[in-house]
């Protein structure tokens, strides 16, 4: 009898999705992740228990609207009929000042200097995409997703920051043949305990697009301050994974 090859079946899961986790127990630019850093700051990893990539708006003059993001290289998901997706990342930041910084983490197109708009206008205003942030005068998480032009934006219940560890997570499902499902969900102490978020009546959040033209997105994080004063997000991991 001939031999026959056995698969592992964790490739044979692999086969069928593609994406990445990525611990940060190091960083090289331009290879998976990009960085934008318009205002001196700084992206970088340091030693820290677990891997810990921090985002740094400034140089030693802070200055408000300084800002700095991390993406992947290459816009690697797509919104698209039976092509479920999730993104997840941990993330932790103390604002400087009360309510002043602006944060974002999901995904994005296009991702350039001003994917947060200045003076707390939240994300840019054309682009396909799904993220949760955080804007200047608020403390809450908002959840907005996008085609184009076109937005819908929820804040939520739930506060954004502080001193301990966020788990936040991103899911787009398929609803029919020309819509999908984008669901925000968080487990505020930071583990895997993910619940659906909710909107300030208690409502669970979950937004339905119509398939139009998207493009490829990549993953985003993204800090900009919201006045003189450096800020800075860390993120512990960072998971995304697309049926294929």
């Amino acid at each position: 009898m001939s031999k026959l090859v056995t698969v592992p079946d964790g490739d044979l899961v692999r086969q069928r999705c593609h994406g990445f986790f990525d611990d940060f127990d190091h960083l090289v630019t331009a290879d998976r992740w990009t960085t934008i850093v318009s205002n001196s700051g700084a992206v970088s990893v340091s030693d820290g228990a677990g891997g810990i990539v921090t985002l740094d708006t400034s140089d030693a003059t802070a200055a408000d609207n300084d800002e700095s993001y991390l993406h992947t290289t290459t816009e690697l998901f797509k919104f698209a009929n039976e092509k479920p997706l999730i993104v997840q990342a941990r993330v932790q930041f103390t604002e400087a000042n009360t309510d002043d910084a602006n944060v974002m983490f999901g995904l994005m197109d296009g991702v350039a200097a001003d994917a947060l708009q200045d003076d707390g206008a939240g994300p840019k205003a054309s682009y396909s995409g799904a993220v949760l942030f955080k804007a200047d005068g608020s403390t809450k998480w908002s959840f907005e997703t996008s085609l184009a032009g076109s937005q819908t934006t929820t804040e939520t219940a739930e506060t954004a920051g502080g001193s301990s560890y966020q788990t936040l997570r991103i899911e787009a499902r398929s609803r029919d043949a020309t819509t999908i499902e984008l669901i925000p969900y968080i487990d505020p102490l930071g583990g895997v305990n993910l619940q659906q978020m909710l909107d300030a009546n208690g409502n669970k959040i979950k937004h339905t697009i119509t398939l139009g033209s998207p493009t490829e997105m990549a993953v985003v994080l993204g800090v900009k301050a919201g006045g003189a004063n450096e800020e800075n997000l860390l993120c512990d991991y960072v998971s995304a994974y697309q049926l294929r």
